[in-house]
């Protein structure tokens, strides 16, 4: 039986954090056993792991701080396979590749596309730096679309095809029907409003500034409609309060923090809205899809010239 080990901050947050814990979750315990290597013992997703996952915290505080624990417990285990879903802690594991044991294959899934991250980039230069040289260090590479493959780490970066594995984000389909279907609306009783909900960490990629402005333009238009954000987290959340208060639309949007189940809110919603400025394959958006919410998703300069990887309405 093969060893893997699933090397993370947390488990909780986050898409990547979701795809991790979904393929845990599913994978073939009779040909694997699993690890969960993590720096903090934290996270929604960690409550619904099976009982048999061995997870291991270690015994510092931050990624950057992790080399010596993390090289010491990869030796301990002596995986077959690291996985890797977060950027981060991808630069950490090819950094210190040269200190674990060879047998061990590395796996990154990069969760956005890199050349559309890379606009958005402090020190751009130096993460280019990192995914033409410390990222090459990988065995295998998980891309979310035919184009982060093909379009970004080939063309953009050099990367040769071989190295590349294109699958998309893993949904799991039972488990959301059964959370979104077990309670009711989450949403006030107002037959003429319609609910709108978006989900994602307030920050620059996710763009909200843009769908709080239109707002503006539904408020002049006297469209009766809500905006629900799910996801408290992210350095943005008092910035964009004070600018929907600013343009005087804070009635129309609210920021109602994390949820430990986002399926309600969006199978009882209207109309679900991704509108970042760049994205991987969002899991929000399948899931939404899943939950059976219609998707309205920005199209950006990139989506409108080669398709990303997933569908958009203009």
């Amino acid at each position: 039986m093969r060893k893997i080990a699933f090397i993370m901050p947390k488990l909780g947050g986050g898409g990547a954090e979701r795809v991790v814990s979904t393929i845990i979750r599913h994978i073939d315990k009779s040909k694997f056993t699993v690890h969960l290597i993590l720096v903090q013992e934290q996270g929604d997703y960690l409550q619904n792991l099976p009982k048999d996952i061995k997870v291991t915290v270690l015994p510092i505080s931050k990624v950057r701080y992790a080399a010596p624990s993390l090289i010491k417990e990869i030796r301990k285990i002596q995986p077959d396979i690291i996985f890797s879903s977060i950027r981060g802690m991808s630069i950490l594991i090819g950094l210190i590749k040269p200190l674990i044991p060879k047998k061990t294959k590395i796996v990154f899934r990069e969760m956005n596309t890199p050349s559309e991250s890379l606009k958005y980039t402090r020190n751009r230069w130096l993460l280019k730096l990192v995914y033409k040289s410390i990222y090459k260090r990988a065995d295998k590479i998980l891309c979310q679309s035919h184009y982060m493959k093909g379009g970004d780490f080939v063309n953009t970066f050099g990367y040769k095809e071989e190295k590349l594995v294109q699958i998309y984000n893993p949904v799991d389909v039972n488990f959301i029907s059964k959370m979104a279907k077990n309670t009711t609306s989450p949403f006030p009783k107002d037959q003429f409003t319609r609910n709108v909900v978006s989900i994602g960490r307030l920050s620059n990629q996710k763009w909200y500034e843009q769908l709080i402005e239109s707002l503006v333009i539904a408020k002049k238009k006297g469209l009766a409609v809500k905006v629900w954000v799910l996801g408290g987290e992210g350095p943005l959340k008092n910035e964009l309060i004070s600018y929907a208060s600013k343009l005087s639309v804070n009635d129309l949007i609210e920021f109602v923090g994390r949820k430990q189940n986002p399926y309600i809110w969006m199978h009882h919603a209207d109309l679900f809205i991704l509108h970042s400025r760049y994205e991987g394959l969002p899991n929000v958006l399948l899931e939404a899809i899943c939950c059976g919410c219609p998707p309205y998703c920005y199209k950006s300069s990139r989506r409108n010239k080669r398709n990303n990887g997933y569908c958009w309405v203009k």
